[in-house]
């Protein structure tokens, strides 16, 4: 019963906070909105925040994917073993999850797992070369994120997902801002400098933790200490070039440079020791 308990507050806890950030943030791109140019873009800004963005991204989810425009299909588990197996060994150890996997062509080794809203099953989406990855990688990383949805409660998963939409509704506009000041960096001839948002990428991680009350994810600067020794043909992960994945989607340690130890957060990236 106490255990109970300690679930609900922490459903209510987040919950509040969670309804607390969105409200906070639909007001300051109203004072924005209403700065720049009137009444009228505050109210376009406020009602794609508090209404309309986090209703599109919902519907997304619901009838098709959140990954606009991208080539995502359905993995059929029996033809890849090392899952199905995965997935039986993972359900008597760590009873709960029920996974439904997809693939988007890619050469970045990345996953995402969001809650479906009407449904009691998870959408795992992964990209190509993260189901290419060697069988030790493959076991370590689907481990890690099976325990991880299986420490939530339905509950709690569902609000994960309704905070992805309320953030991709919040920090679209802010997004699309910095794609277009690439492009314009691009005019000038800058193309070889990482993205925008790239450089964001840690102040995100440090504010959705602080929204949301995320504390499963703790910064350990010694993931990337292990990483050095494995960095080979290091690139940048086309998550990291949006605010609005970066912080929703996780990453293989193979080719991670030195140097986002400073930029970027240890919560973007699997442990490299299996669960």
């Amino acid at each position: 019963m106490s255990m109970q308990k300690s679930f609900n507050a922490g459903l209510i806890f987040s919950a509040t906070r969670t309804l607390a950030g969105w409200i906070f943030l639909t007001g300051l791109w109203g004072v924005w909105g209403y700065s720049v140019s009137g009444f009228p873009l505050a109210f376009g800004m406020m009602s794609w925040t508090l209404l309309w963005g986090p209703l599109f991204f919902l519907a997304l989810l619901v009838f098709r994917h959140p990954f606009v425009g991208k080539n995502v299909f359905r993995l059929e588990l029996k033809r890849f073993p090392v899952l199905l197996k995965g997935c039986f060994k993972n359900i008597l150890r760590h009873p709960g999850p029920d996974p439904e996997f997809y693939v988007m062509p890619s050469r970045d080794c990345c996953l995402v797992w969001l809650q479906s809203p009407f449904s009691r099953r998870q959408q795992i989406y992964v990209t190509s070369a993260w189901v290419e990855q060697g069988y030790f990688d493959l076991v370590s990383q689907f481990t890690q994120t099976w325990v991880e949805i299986s420490q939530l409660t339905r509950s709690m998963r569902c609000l994960r997902t309704f905070q992805w939409a309320f953030w991709c509704a919040c920090f679209l506009p802010l997004d699309l801002s910095l794609h277009f000041l690439d492009l314009c960096f691009s005019f000038f001839g800058f193309q070889k400098i990482p993205k925008a948002a790239f450089w964001g990428q840690r102040v995100c991680w440090q504010f959705k933790r602080l929204w949301f009350g995320v504390s499963d994810e703790s910064f350990d600067d010694t993931i990337f200490e292990i990483s050095r020794r494995k960095a080979s043909g290091v690139r940048t992960p086309a998550a990291f070039d949006s605010l609005i994945w970066g912080v929703w989607s996780r990453h293989s340690l193979n080719g991670v440079h030195p140097s986002w130890a400073i930029l970027m957060d240890s919560g973007a990236f699997f442990r490299s020791e299996p669960t």
